[in-house]
């Protein structure tokens, strides 16, 4: 269990030194913030997918569907 945790540790170290020093580096800096930004996008896009329910997509579709024959 010692070495299982020690590994963890190790692990958290080096990832916080990577982005440590992405973040010091200028030129890093800007594809470890779009890295993030398409993170963030994802994790809303899964949230939104994980709480529509049937009736949702249902409605969602009918007024695309509207929307189109509208136009």
């Amino acid at each position: 269990m010692n070495k299982m945790m020690e590994a963890i540790n190790k692990g958290f170290i080096k990832g916080y030194l990577a982005y440590k020093k992405a973040f010091s580096n200028r030129k890093g800096s800007q594809t470890v913030e779009y890295v993030f930004l398409v993170a963030g996008v994802i994790a809303i896009a899964a949230l939104l997918k994980s709480v529509a329910t049937d009736d949702l997509a249902e409605a969602l579709r009918k007024k695309i569907e509207e929307f189109v024959k509208n136009s």
